[in-house]
C-alpha cells in the first residue's frame, strides 16, 4: 500500500513511504567549526552550516582499508559529509553518524543534492505486515536494566525493523500477531551499512489497520 492513511480517530492524513524509498542518509557541505584530536581514535568534529551546528559521530574510522575522514582535518576546513545518518542525541542536539557507507571529504563547494542541516526529512510514516516481534534487554554501564522491543514489517518493496524502548510502545504492541497490518507514524530513521531501521520517538504512534484473523 502506497499513498496516504487516515488512522481511525485522527483527523489528519499521513503520507506513507514504501520501505525501498526510505532515505536515512544525507549529504551536507559545511565548515569544521571545531576539531578535537584524540590519540589513536577518530577526532571529535563539530560542524557549522548556515548558523546551525551538529556533532559528527565517526562510528567507523575505516571502510575497505581507507579512512572515512581526512587525517589532517582541522578547524575552518570546508567539508562534504557524504551519506551520513542524521539523528538527535538525548539532549536534542543534532548529530551526524559516519558508518562504513559514509565518508568525510575536504571540498571547495557544494554539489547537487547537498542539503542544509534543517532541510532533510526527520520523520517518516510506514505501513506493513508484521513478520515477527523482537525483544532485547541488558544492563547499562550505570547498572540500570534496559529493554527494547521491535517489530519487523514487510511491504511489497522490502522489510524494515521498527524499534523502541520497552516503555515507548503502547499496550497494543502485545496484541500483535504475524500478518497483522499496522502503520507506525512519525518515526526517525537509522542505518548501518545497508541495513535501515526505524526508531520510535516521542510523538510516534502505532495503529492497527487490519488483523490477520479478519475474514
Amino acid at each position: 500500500m502506497v499513498g496516504n492513511i487516515n488512522p481511525r480517530g485522527i483527523s489528519r492524513l499521513y503520507q506513507l513511504t514504501p520501505f525501498r524509498e526510505l532515505k536515512p542518509r544525507i549529504n551536507i557541505f559545511c565548515e569544521a567549526f571545531s576539531v578535537t584530536n584524540i590519540p589513536e581514535k577518530a577526532p571529535n568534529i563539530r560542524i557549522e552550516k548556515d548558523g546551525g551546528f551538529a556533532f559528527v559521530r565517526i562510528m567507523a574510522e575505516e571502510s575497505q582499508g581507507v579512512l572515512t575522514y581526512p587525517a589532517d582535518v582541522a578547524k575552518g576546513d570546508n567539508l562534504r559529509l557524504i551519506g551520513v545518518v542524521p539523528s538527535t542525541n538525548w539532549k536534542g542536539e543534532l548529530q551526524l553518524k559516519v558508518d562504513p557507507h559514509a565518508r568525510i571529504e575536504k571540498a571547495s563547494e557544494a554539489e547537487e543534492g547537498d542539503v542544509g542541516l534543517f532541510d532533510f526529512q526527520a520523520r517518516w510514516n510506514v505501513l506493513g505486515r508484521v513478520a515477527y516481534t523482537t525483544y532485547k534487554s541488558g544492563v547499562g554501564k550505570n547498572g540500570k536494566p534496559w529493554a527494547r522491543k521491535g517489530i519487523v514489517l514487510l511491504d511489497n518493496s522490502g522489510r524494515i525493523a521498527v524499534e523502541g524502548w520497552d516503555n515507548a510502545w503502547p499496550s497494543l504492541f502485545n496484541t500483535l500477531k504475524q500478518g497483522d497490518e499496522i502503520a507506525v507514524l512519525n518515526v526517525s530513521l537509522d542505518a548501518w551499512a545497508i541495513d535501515v531501521k526505524a526508531n520510535l520517538e516521542k510523538g510516534s504512534t502505532m495503529h492497527v489497520i487490519s488483523r490477520a484473523d479478519d475474514n
